[in-house]
């Protein structure tokens, strides 16, 4: 039987683009000029940045007590609360996904009367614009040299993982050294009529890799401090569905 046409129907499917890895794109940090009022950053470049972390911390209160703002209006969701047996330092996170950046972005927090707020902000390219947060952990203890974050297991691989640690030195203030392979990347240090001390560190990991980091006083400063570790998912490529191409 001869055929008098032929159809093809040829499938196609774009190249999946690569999953791009998490970057940073900004960061600052910044503590209160005195016991009641605000911490307030300098204005940072977060244009490309879908999250933005700030980590927090406040004196002889929970940190459900911070009110964090910013100059583009953005929606903050807090984690847990961690603090130290004194109740000097209480450490959270505050996280924002997809949130509008701009050139010259700041960042506020406050506390009320007891307030010695002080802040770290880092804003990221390639987090999960939807159901980022993965875990969290955290730790406190007193008059310590070093701190564990206690432990924290990543689902999925190449997720963002974050920490903090706060407090109020014995004497002195602490030069804050980490267990690699993560990195610091801002620290305050303790003023005693405007502000707490607070350092941040990150890791971007591959494979999705159980972590127990541990904060320590490099120059061996006694602290009453807190710590909090969490763990942010990866964006996830685009994946264009097959299509035909038909061929008469």
């Amino acid at each position: 039987m001869k055929l008098s046409r032929l159809i093809l129907a040829i499938f196609w499917v774009a190249a999946l683009p690569a999953e791009a890895a998490i970057a940073l794109v900004a960061h600052t940090a910044a503590g209160a000029a005195s016991q009641e009022a605000p911490a307030i950053t300098r204005a940072i470049h977060t244009l490309g940045a879908d999250f933005i972390a700030i980590g927090a911390t406040t004196y002889g209160q929970d940190s459900s007590h911070i009110v964090i703002s910013d100059s583009n209006g953005n929606t903050w969701t807090r984690l847990n609360n961690y603090v130290d047996g004194s109740n000097r330092g209480n450490s959270t996170i505050f996280y924002c996904l997809n949130p509008i950046t701009s050139a010259d972005h700041t960042f506020a927090a406050i506390a009320g009367a007891l307030g010695y707020v002080s802040i770290a902000v880092t804003a990221w390219s390639g987090v999960a614009v939807q159901a980022a947060f993965d875990a969290q952990n955290g730790n406190g203890g007193d008059y310590v040299t070093s701190l564990s974050t206690n432990a924290v297991s990543p689902s999925e691989g190449n997720s963002l993982v974050i920490t903090i640690v706060s407090g109020q030195p014995q004497l002195g203030s602490p030069s804050w050294s980490i267990t690699p392979p993560f990195t610091v990347v801002d620290a305050v240090d303790y003023s005693p009529t405007m502000h707490t001390f607070i350092a941040d560190a990150y890791e971007v990991q591959s494979a999705a890799t159980p972590r127990d980091i541990t904060w320590t006083a490099a120059n061996g400063v006694n602290v009453l401090a807190s710590t909090i570790i969490a763990v942010f998912k990866a964006g996830k490529p685009v994946v264009v569905p097959l299509r035909p191409i038909w061929i008469y």
